[in-house]
């Protein structure tokens, strides 16, 4: 990977293709240089901690429950040592739907959308880290 990635998710179905993704509204998104972007408005995370590139497996997903955004390095939360890297979802957000952005026309990613996930996500369970492995 050349340039920067997005990954993250989107209340809207149709977006422009001229502007980057994550400055639209109500978009979630976790940027490959580290940081995160939240409805258009930068959100400083550990940047140098938490960006990504060739060679990591990053993840997002929802949990539903507590109407959270998380997202994962590696199998590893962000959220992790307090980071606060993941987002609630406000109320009036009805769906979600998933997205990657790529910068350069010559990167090439692998997704997962599926059940299947590839690497097993670390969850905080009762004050404890479990591992959830799809079978």
């Amino acid at each position: 990977m050349k340039n920067r990635a997005t990954v993250g998710f989107i209340a809207q179905r149709q977006v422009p293709l001229d502007e980057p993704i994550h400055a639209i509204k109500c978009t979630y998104a976790y940027v490959s240089e580290g940081y995160l972007w939240k409805s258009s408005s930068y959100t400083n995370g550990t940047a140098k901690r938490c960006s990504y590139g060739a060679g990591d497996t990053v993840g997002c997903g929802i949990d539903l429950a507590n109407r959270k955004i998380f997202f994962t390095k590696n199998g590893i939360p962000l959220d992790k040592d307090n980071l606060r890297l993941s987002f609630s979802i406000p109320s009036d957000v009805g769906q979600l739907f998933p997205f990657v952005s790529l910068c350069d026309f010559d990167d090439q990613i692998e997704t997962n959308f599926g059940p299947n996930l590839m690497m097993p996500v670390r969850f905080l369970n009762s004050e404890k880290w479990v591992t959830h492995k799809n079978s």
